[in-house]
């Protein structure tokens, strides 16, 4: 298949367990990642450029990681049962803030977060070893 500027694709992950976000959460001079690790998703991908072209050929035909929020009109579909979650410290924490926080987006959420004055900082999405990708039926 030929990618195409401008045109709108369906991205899913070729492999089972190979789907990765990374969300940043900082609250002042400290934060965490949340890793959370997926069976499978599917997302909207429209290339709006000859260096977003590439890359996703690349992906599509090298089986290349493809990291989705690099792409300027992307949106997700659906991610699909879960499999895991890591948290990733940085600044300074003690053990039982860690505990903490990891129980209580457990237990709540975002919502834990949010009400805990965490605010988002940064967001990436990864596809490891390869996509099967087809033009979206999608406005």
């Amino acid at each position: 298949m030929q990618v195409l500027e401008g045109i709108t694709y369906t991205v899913m992950n070729r492999y089972k367990k190979s789907v990765e976000e990374h969300q940043v959460m900082l609250k002042g001079d400290r934060g965490f990642t949340i890793i959370d690790t997926w069976r499978s998703g599917q997302w909207y991908i429209t290339p709006m450029n000859q260096e977003e072209v590439s890359y996703l050929q690349s992906a599509l035909d090298d089986e290349d990681e493809l990291e989705i929020a690099c792409f300027e009109d992307w949106s997700c579909n659906y991610t699909d049962d879960g499999v895991c979650v890591e948290f990733k410290f940085f600044g300074e924490w003690t053990e039982e803030e860690k505990e903490q926080v990891e129980e209580g987006y457990c237990e709540d959420g975002w919502v834990y977060l949010y009400d805990n004055g965490f605010n988002e900082d940064q967001y990436e999405c990864y596809i490891f070893g390869g996509i099967t990708m087809e033009e979206a039926d999608y406005e």
